[in-house]
């Protein structure tokens, strides 16, 4: 086999085991069939003032993201939002979002969050306000995991949805304030 030849086959060879492992990826954390209008115009991240500040003071990649950030003082979703897919952070002992959380999720699956220990937790469910949208519940221990989990969760989300660049938005998208000049 040639050099070019034996480099195009490590190529393919690479691109078909990342090709597995997403796929894989997405199907152990209940992301296969997302809905196609799962979109960064119809996707918010709800999570209380704690979580939302930590997450994106600790996160450049959840701090990037085009998403609109709904930070609740209740443990009510927002009408406003009802209609739309929900990056949901938090612990089911949390402020506010704890509730929400606990709403959402079975019994069996509120032990299995609680008995995680250090792992973060991302669980794909049903919106119970909107018919075809998701909520991903992102959670853990505490703020590190839930924050690791949100982030593994927007990863997963826009792999399965590409392009990412739809996502993520520059720091440098808005006009130039015009007293700079």
């Amino acid at each position: 086999m040639s050099a070019m030849h034996s480099k195009t086959f490590a190529a393919t060879i690479v691109l078909l085991v990342v090709a597995s492992f997403l796929i894989g990826y997405g199907r152990a954390h209940g992301l296969q069939g997302q809905p196609d209008d799962l979109a960064p115009e119809n996707t918010v991240i709800l999570a209380n003032e704690t979580d939302a500040r930590f997450s994106r003071d600790y996160s450049v990649l959840l701090d990037s993201l085009r998403l609109e950030w709904v930070v609740v003082d209740s443990a009510k979703v927002p009408d406003a939002v009802r209609d739309r897919n929900m990056i949901l952070l938090g612990r089911p002992d949390a402020a506010y979002t704890g509730e929400i959380m606990q709403s959402l999720l079975a019994a069996d699956e509120l032990e299995m969050v609680r008995t995680a220990g250090e792992e973060a937790v991302v669980l794909v469910k049903p919106s119970p306000w909107a018919e075809g949208r998701t909520v991903h519940v992102c959670t853990g221990a505490g703020l590190l995991q839930t924050r690791d989990a949100a982030e593994e969760a927007v990863r997963a989300i826009m792999a399965s949805l590409p392009p990412a660049s739809a996502w993520i938005g520059s720091r440098f998208e808005a006009p130039p304030d015009e007293d700079l000049s």
